[in-house]
């Protein structure tokens, strides 16, 4: 059979989406003998100073489906077994805060399905209802003194088992709101959900915490319905205490980048942000001149050396036209520079080896004259 779960929320006269402290476990791939065809549901309810955050709870909860998948036995021993995890987490964490006085209290309740057997575990002071055509059944530990999880040793639970039929409901509630009771319960029997949810809200004044589920026949699948948004239903707890949580600046920018794009309509919001392509710069020809109040200002760097200026406007030649040819004097006057610098060359080589070839540094010195000649003559 199909089980169809409604949260029953409200804080601060404000409708919430989704029931604080429902945990819906996921069947793992390996369970312990026994377990296979169990479906395992957990709803945790905190009292006192020193509460868990939703993020908290939540890996909580999946640790205890851990713990019931993974013990062999009955039904009733593997809630024992994560019912009792649970208390000795939180008795060690009222423990480690007992010097300040603060404490946290666990109200649990546990069910698991096994076709149409419902095996309830009740932890502290937790109501549960079945609503059938028959009439209805109150679920509850009738001993007043066993308050919750997380206060003692012992772990108290309270066991109880029924059979679930098409359309029955199941009612749950860790705090029974004072208006309740049969008579107005059982006129609930028989209506759909989105009926009865404005209801039940409507007969509840103040804060409300509670689950409501239907039975419905099916191949065994579980269906969380979604209340419709209005303008008093808020966002559930969890997104509340990660906005209240102080983000970084990037991680700030991002959330409000995300926040905007909901609030935009939908054609905005999914409008493509275009980058535009580089493209190469035009040549300098093709960029246009800019006006000297609209320049931006700029490094002034020393302007090079001046080339010496020409003595005559006839030394530079006119543009387009051939330069002329060099006079017979400039060209006399090169080739003795060249001679020069060659014979200056090759004097000081004479001299280097006929130092190295003859005895004496004085010994044989040729003039000047000579050296030049033979330069000369050997070119």
């Amino acid at each position: 059979m199909d089980l169809n779960l409604l949260p029953l929320a409200r804080r601060d006269e404000q409708e919430l989406l989704e029931s604080p402290g429902l945990h819906i476990a996921a069947k793992p791939r390996r369970v312990a003998r026994g377990r296979q065809p169990d479906r395992l549901f957990l709803y945790l309810a905190m009292e006192g100073n020193l509460p868990l955050s939703s993020s908290q709870q939540e890996q909580l909860l999946g640790r205890l489906s851990q713990t019931y998948y993974k013990t062999a036995g009955s039904v009733t021993a593997a809630l024992r077994a994560a019912a009792e995890a649970l208390n000795q987490t939180l008795l060690e964490r009222n423990l480690n805060n007992a010097s300040s006085g603060q404490q946290s209290i666990g109200l649990l309740i546990l069910f698991a399905l096994r076709e149409d057997r419902l095996v309830l575990a009740q932890c502290g002071r937790t109501n549960a209802y079945l609503i059938t055509a028959k009439g209805i059944q109150h679920f509850y530990d009738p001993q007043p003194t066993r308050r919750g999880l997380g206060l003692g040793k012992t772990t108290p639970i309270y066991f109880s088992q029924a059979s679930l039929s098409e359309n029955d409901l199941l009612l749950l509630a860790p705090q029974l709101p004072a208006v309740w009771n049969e008579a107005i319960l059982q006129g609930l029997y028989g209506h759909g959900l989105e009926a009865l949810r404005p209801r039940i809200l409507r007969q509840v004044s103040g804060d409300l915490n509670a689950l409501l589920i239907q039975v419905k026949a099916g191949p065994g699948k579980t269906y969380l319905l979604r209340p419709k948004i209005t303008s008093d239903v808020v966002i559930p707890p969890a997104i509340v205490e990660k906005e209240q949580t102080p983000l970084p600046e990037a991680a700030a920018a991002v959330a409000v980048s995300a926040a905007l794009a909901e609030t935009l309509p939908e054609t905005l919001a999914k409008t493509p942000v275009t980058v535009p392509e580089i493209t190469t710069p035009p040549p300098a020809s093709q960029i246009p001149a800019m006006e000297p109040e609209a320049a931006a200002p700029s490094i002034v760097t020393a302007p090079p050396p001046a080339s010496p200026a020409p003595e005559s406007p006839s030394a530079a030649p006119p543009a387009g036209r051939a330069r002329p040819r060099p006079t017979r004097r400039s060209v006399f006057a090169t080739l003795a520079m060249a001679v020069g610098t060659t014979a200056g060359e090759l004097t000081r080589s004479v001299k280097t080896l006929l130092r190295r070839m003859l005895p004496g540094e004085g010994f044989f010195t040729l003039p000047t004259s000579w050296m030049a000649f033979i330069a000369v003559a050997i070119r």
